[in-house]
């Protein structure tokens, strides 16, 4: 068992995205502009609340907490497929910090890559304002993969990327903050 991911059998997981997927692909399409990650309103998160009553109560049973925060992530022909892997930013330094992944689109066209490093990371800004530590690949040992093919909670401060695995885009995912995201309990349901 990974203690840097677990994918989760969600309760009421088809019914949720009967509704949720055409709400999330609806409000994707009103963007002019799409960024890798995207923040949706908090008219869009009642909206995800209202439309799929189910969504957050089962995300409450099963994560132990609410939801702080929701984006989506948005996945085109121009992302990288080299230069990837990184750590996420959090507001604290954190020794482990967990986020919820769900799928929407073409989820599984990528796959998830867990490293290990000897090395440091370098800090890295670029022209759409994304800040974070990355890596450089060749000096990496490749640990642990997935595809988000139901809902995962996942590690974001240990060292990933994510690299295509066919060619379906967009790839369109949620990415979900707990509300104490840095929690131990979480890391507890990360090994089962």
């Amino acid at each position: 068992m990974s203690m840097l991911y677990r994918k989760f059998d969600w309760p009421q997981f088809d019914e949720i995205q009967t509704r949720l997927v055409p709400l999330i692909l609806e409000m994707v399409d009103k963007r002019e502009t799409k960024y890798l990650f995207n923040d949706l309103t908090d008219d869009e998160i009642r909206e995800i609340y209202y439309t799929v009553p189910e969504f957050l109560p089962t995300f409450e049973t099963v994560i132990g907490q609410s939801i702080k925060d929701i984006k989506f992530i948005y996945i085109d022909e121009a992302f990288p497929t080299e230069g990837v892997a990184h750590v996420d930013l959090t507001e604290e330094p954190w020794d482990t910090y967990y986020r919820i992944n769900w799928p929407i689109l073409n989820s599984d066209n990528h796959e998830t890559v867990y490293f290990s490093s000897m090395s440091g990371p370098v800090w890295h800004e670029d022209l759409n304002d994304l800040k974070a530590w990355v890596y450089e690949e060749r000096k990496l040992v490749r640990e642990e993969t997935f595809v988000v093919d139901q809902p995962v909670i996942m590690d974001i401060l240990k060292i990933h990327g994510m690299y295509p695995l066919r060619k379906d885009f967009p790839r369109i995912i949620l990415t979900i903050k707990p509300e104490r995201g840095e929690d131990p309990a979480l890391r507890d349901l990360v090994k089962g």
